[in-house]
C-alpha cells in the first residue's frame, strides 16, 4: 500500500498541470494580412483561420469556449461579402470573444445580409449560436464605403446579425 501511495502524488500533479492544456487557445489574435500589427504580434492569424469551421473546437490551437479573438488593423472585403462568421459556441462563464482592438475597422463597399438566405453581416454570429461576445472597445468601427442613395450601391447591408443567438452580446461598436 506504501507504494501505492508514493504513485498518487507524481501522477496527481501530472494530471493537475496538464489537464488545463487540454482546452481551446486563449487568445488568438487576427490581422488583415497575418502579419503581426499593434496589439496583434503573437499568433497571428488571417480572417480566414476565423472563417474556418476546422479551426474551431476544444484543441489548445483552436477557437472555443473562453477564447478572446482580437482584431487588429484596417480590414477590407469585397462588395456584398461577410467578414467574420461565427463556427462554434463559447460556453457559460466562458464566451468567445471577438474584440476590436484600438481603431479596428471592418469595411466593404456594402456587406452582406443574406447567405443563401441565411441572416448575415460584417460579423455573423450564425444562427443558434451562444455564449458569443462581440466587443468593439468603443472604437471598433463597422463600416460601409459606397452604400446608399447617390452612392455606388445601395443595398441591403448588415453590420452584426445573429439570429437565435443565446447569451450573446455586442456592445462598444460603431
Amino acid at each position: 500500500m506504501k507504494g501505492s501511495r508514493n504513485l498518487f502524488l507524481p501522477v496527481a500533479l501530472i494530471l493537475a498541470f496538464a489537464i488545463p492544456g487540454f482546452g481551446s487557445a486563449t487568445n488568438i489574435y487576427i490581422t488583415p494580412n497575418g502579419s503581426p500589427a499593434g496589439a496583434c504580434a503573437s499568433n497571428v492569424q488571417t480572417p480566414a483561420f476565423f472563417n474556418n469551421a476546422g479551426n474551431w473546437g476544444s484543441s489548445a490551437a483552436q477557437i472555443g469556449p473562453g477564447t478572446t479573438v482580437h482584431l487588429c488593423g484596417m480590414f477590407t472585403f469585397p462588395a456584398g461579402t461577410t467578414g467574420f462568421t461565427f463556427q462554434g459556441n463559447g460556453a457559460s462563464g466562458n464566451p468567445v470573444t471577438l474584440l476590436f482592438e484600438s481603431g479596428t475597422i471592418l469595411q466593404a463597399p456594402y456587406f452582406s445580409n443574406s447567405l443563401g438566405g441565411t441572416p448575415a453581416g460584417a460579423i455573423t454570429l450564425g444562427i443558434g449560436r451562444s455564449w458569443i461576445t462581440v466587443d468593439g472597445a468603443n472604437t471598433g468601427t463597422v463600416r460601409n464605403t459606397a452604400n446608399g442613395s447617390s452612392l455606388t450601391n445601395a443595398q441591403p447591408s448588415s453590420g452584426v446579425s445573429g439570429f437565435n443567438c443565446t447569451n450573446c452580446t455586442v456592445k462598444n461598436l460603431t
